[in-house]
């Protein structure tokens, strides 16, 4: 949990904070006024493919050098999304792990489903 300090594991995630939760501070944010609106991912739930229509109805976001291109791969070796352009211009040589960005995520989320 990124939210206390007991050393919790976290069991979902807000998703207007970006806050990792533990069960008392999931139901703590379902009280406060100012986050009960908010929208928690619940980890149990990824299992079900509850979200799996969220997660593919998101628009890829615009590369923050490329404006004009969208994120479409992801280097693992400088650990960032990157654009075609980005692949062109500083990305080209074979030092670069270059791996689409919907298999990376997709390995991601096993990752977090498996804990």
């Amino acid at each position: 949990c990124t939210n206390c300090e007991e050393g919790k594991p976290a069991t979902s995630r807000c998703s207007e904070c970006a806050e990792f939760l533990c069960e008392s501070c999931e139901s703590a944010h379902r009280l406060v006024r100012a986050t009960r609106g908010h929208t928690l991912i619940i980890f149990e739930e990824l299992k079900t493919g509850k979200y799996d229509s969220v997660f593919r109805a998101r628009k890829a976001p615009p590369c923050s050098k490329h404006p004009e291109e969208i994120l479409k791969l992801y280097c693992r070796t400088c650990e960032m999304p990157i654009c075609n352009e980005c692949v062109l211009v500083e990305h080209r040589d074979s030092q670069h792990d270059l791996k689409r960005i919907e298999d990376v995520a997709t390995e991601k989320r096993k990752t977090i489903l498996d804990l």
